[in-house]
């Protein structure tokens, strides 16, 4: 891993040699039903509706894309892959007075499925239990409609993360046909923060990857906020967007 800058701008930019770090230590929930887009809309600091919106546009457009089109895309850092369906994004949950519980990771799973990526926290007992997850609570008050919406701690997946490949990398496939995957994207928080993966806690993340093209490397995750302001968890916990550098990453 290595930083350079560019002598004429003076611009720091973070070049990460191909590794891996597996598993992250994260909490996630499921949240499944109809109505979700709705649900989440007031508690989050994006548009869920939209990014929805957006799946499901995406969904369409590689559904209608050819093979001649594929195999003939030339990728370019602003232009995406055919096939790429965009699932990941940042967001906080905030209480009532503008505070933030809790940042997060919303992936988009199905049109009505969206996990919740989130950072390990300690529960009112000052307990850390990833089926009590702090956010849990809070998520359950604002659910009306608890017998159509579920809202679950999710115990049979991990996250993974590979770094130092270009973002015109097209992120695995899900499905068990492509060793357990149940989504993959670029964390777009800041610069190099990887491929995120999303797999069965039951596989082993090294049996579907080459470890000798991306070696472990412990402690990536974190260097890789720290350097680029990055906050999580308690350390944004009471916060405003603007003071953890929410306005950058949203």
């Amino acid at each position: 891993r290595l930083m350079s800058t560019n002598t004429a701008t003076h611009e720091t930019q973070l070049k990460w040699g191909l590794s891996h770090e597996s598993p992250l230590p994260r909490s996630l929930i499921k949240l499944s039903g109809k109505g979700i887009g709705k649900y989440l809309q007031g508690l989050v600091t994006i548009d869920v509706n939209r990014i929805i919106d957006k799946y499901k546009e995406d969904v369409e457009r590689v559904s209608n894309t050819s093979e001649s089109s594929i195999s003939s895309f030339v990728p370019t850092p602003t232009t995406p892959h055919p096939s790429y369906i965009r699932r990941l994004h940042h967001c906080y949950f905030l209480d009532i007075r503008g505070r933030i519980i809790t940042d997060a990771l919303l992936w988009v799973i199905e049109e009505d499925t969206i996990l919740l990526d989130l950072p390990i926290m300690k529960n009112e007992k000052g307990e850390v239990k990833e089926e009590e997850h702090p956010l849990l609570p809070h998520l359950k008050v604002y659910n009306i409609r608890p017998r159509s919406l579920k809202i679950t701690p999710l115990l049979t997946a991990s996250v993974s993360c590979v770094y130092g490949l270009p973002v015109t990398v097209l992120p695995p496939k899900p499905g068990s046909e492509n060793g357990g995957v149940i989504a993959g994207d670029h964390d777009t928080r800041g610069e190099g923060m990887g491929l995120r993966v999303l797999t069965d806690v039951s596989i082993d993340f090294k049996s579907i990857i080459n470890e000798k093209s991306l070696p472990s490397a412990r402690g990536t995750y974190g260097l890789l906020r720290s350097v680029q302001g990055i906050g999580e968890g308690e350390e944004v916990k009471g916060r405003s967007v603007v003071e953890s550098n929410g306005d950058f990453m949203n």
